[in-house]
């Protein structure tokens, strides 16, 4: 509805939702349709990498439906930090940063990836969603790897494949 609206009544509703997620919005409503920051689901969970593990915790607890197999971790300008999944974060100890425990080694996606480059991303093979980040790392959200399938069905766009594979 966003997007479709003109821009004065657009701001006028973005006006009436809370900054953060207001910000949020406006953030995903910069990437043109077909592309990961398009595509990316910005209400997935991410937390600041000097958050306590037990604090993290009460948080997932809290915001459990946002949670979608792992927790994001931000530094304080929202930049992609790391990552740690739901099952590290149990077992971690309790009064550790979650800087500590994290892995700072994780696939990105440039929000600015085109739906071909989605559909091939060789990300695909071990993950189920993808964490989307703008040019200055700021975290978008994750895009999930239905709904980049779902949305090339939509447009027609198949993924390029080896002329033997299509053959199989």
């Amino acid at each position: 509805m966003l997007r479709r609206a003109d821009p004065d009544t657009r701001e006028l509703w973005l006006n009436t939702l809370p900054a953060d997620r207001a910000e949020m919005l406006r953030r995903k409503l910069r990437f043109p349709k077909g592309t990961a920051g398009y595509l990316a689901d910005p209400l997935v969970l991410s937390l600041p990498q000097d958050m306590l593990v037990a604090d993290a915790e009460k948080h997932l607890h809290r915001s459990a439906d946002r949670a979608y197999y792992f927790v994001y971790v931000v530094d304080r300008e929202q930049r992609l930090v790391g990552v740690l999944d739901i099952r590290e974060l149990m077992q971690a100890q309790g009064k550790q940063p979650l800087s500590d425990v994290m892995h700072r080694e994780l696939v990105r996606l440039p929000a600015n990836t085109d739906i071909h480059s989605l559909l091939t991303h060789p990300g695909w093979r071990d993950l189920d969603a993808l964490p989307v980040v703008d040019v200055d790392g700021g975290f978008c959200g994750i895009v999930r790897h239905r709904t980049v399938r779902k949305f090339s069905q939509n447009l027609g766009v198949q993924p390029e494949v080896e002329p033997m594979v299509s053959a199989l």
